[in-house]
C-alpha cells in the first residue's frame, strides 16, 4: 500500500495559503499570488485541495472546473489544472497521485470530459508522471513560463476513457 494513502486529502482554505506558496516556490511552478490563491479559493467552479503530513502542507493541487451550460451534457464539460506540487523531501510517496486522483475521482463525477494542464518543457519528471496518469502530449506554448523562461507542453487526458 502506498505509504502517502494513510493520509487525506483535505480542502484547502486561506489559512493555508502561505504553505501553498511555499510548496509553489519550491517546485517552481507558475508564479501566483496570495491573491490569486485566495480568488481561486473563493471561485465556485474550483478545486484545491492538499495533503498534511504532521500538521505540514506537503502537497496541493488547484484546478478550474468549466462545466457545461446545460449541466447534463458533458460535451463541454473541462478543467484545468492550474497547478500540483510536492515538497521535494516528500516526492515519491504517492502524495502526487493521491491529490490527481482525488480531483479525477470528482472529474468523473461531474462527467468531466477533458482535464488539460501545462507543464514545463524541462520538467521531465512531472511530464512522466502525467503521462503514467494517461495524460497524453498535445502541443506545446513557446516562452509560456517565466523565472526562469521556458516553454510549456500542454498534455490532456480524456475522463470518459478512464
Amino acid at each position: 500500500m502506498n505509504s502517502a494513502r494513510r493520509f487525506g486529502v483535505k480542502k484547502l482554505v486561506q489559512n493555508d495559503i502561505e504553505e501553498v506558496l511555499r510548496i509553489a516556490e519550491e517546485c517552481s511552478l507558475a508564479v501566483w499570488k496570495r491573491e490569486d490563491y485566495q480568488a481561486e479559493i473563493e471561485r465556485g467552479n474550483s478545486f484545491l485541495a492538499g495533503v498534511r503530513i504532521d500538521d505540514n502542507l506537503v502537497g496541493f493541487i488547484a484546478v478550474r472546473i468549466y462545466l457545461s451550460e446545460t449541466n447534463n451534457n458533458s460535451d463541454y464539460s473541462e478543467a484545468d489544472i492550474l497547478n500540483i506540487g510536492v515538497l521535494e523531501s516528500f516526492r515519491g510517496k504517492g502524495i502526487g497521485s493521491l491529490l490527481l486522483d482525488e480531483f479525477l475521482d470528482k472529474a468523473r463525477k461531474l462527467k468531466i470530459r477533458n482535464v488539460w494542464l501545462e507543464v514545463r518543457k524541462s520538467n521531465l519528471e512531472a511530464r512522466n508522471f502525467y503521462r503514467r496518469k494517461n495524460f497524453v502530449e498535445i502541443y506545446e506554448r513557446r516562452n509560456f513560463y517565466a523565472q526562469p523562461t521556458d516553454d510549456a507542453v500542454v498534455m490532456k487526458l480524456e475522463v470518459a476513457k478512464n
